[in-house]
């Protein structure tokens, strides 16, 4: 797994407005993904539980990366949609609060940086179910080679990361 050079950002969970992460990779091996991942917990928690979180970005699936999104509330279930990204090609995402839910856009930018387009890729009605005072969220860049016999990490290269409450 490649380690991103930005941190895991904190905050209250009703605060949270909105997390954006643009990367690339060469995704070579199943199941190779970077993106961002939302993990909420109890601000008693001096960690987060592994049996809620939500993770979006590419993931290669049959032999061809998509665009993923994954949302566990105890159990995960996992949305795909097939994208071309060549290697090297730059993928924002966006997760954001609208209205009471959670939805998760794939942004087209036009050269100077602003928002050409926002392609909508899932809504995750749960996690702000969640969302009284007692809550925290953990917002991180995501980098990740699960296949155990893949040769050497997953390099993942991340630029504005950026989390608002």
């Amino acid at each position: 797994m490649a380690v991103p050079d930005v941190h895991t950002v904190s905050g209250p969970l009703k605060s949270f407005v909105s997390a954006r992460v643009t990367f690339s990779a060469k995704w070579e091996n199943l199941y190779d993904q970077s993106g961002i991942v939302l993990v909420p917990r109890k601000a008693s928690d001096p960690a987060a539980p592994h049996s809620k979180w939500i993770k979006s970005g590419i993931e290669l699936y049959a032999g061809k990366p998509h665009l993923s999104t994954v949302a566990c509330d105890r159990f995960a279930d996992m949305s795909l949609y097939p994208v071309t990204a060549p290697e090297g090609q730059r993928i924002t995402l966006e997760v954001a609060k609208e209205g009471g839910n959670i939805w998760v856009h794939q942004l087209i930018l036009a050269g100077d940086g602003s928002i050409k387009e926002r392609l909508p890729l899932r809504e995750i009605c749960w996690i702000l179910c969640e969302e009284q005072d007692d809550w925290v969220l953990d917002v991180s860049a995501l980098a990740a080679r699960p296949d155990k016999t893949a040769k050497g990490p997953l390099k993942v290269e991340f630029s504005d990361f950026q989390v608002k409450w």
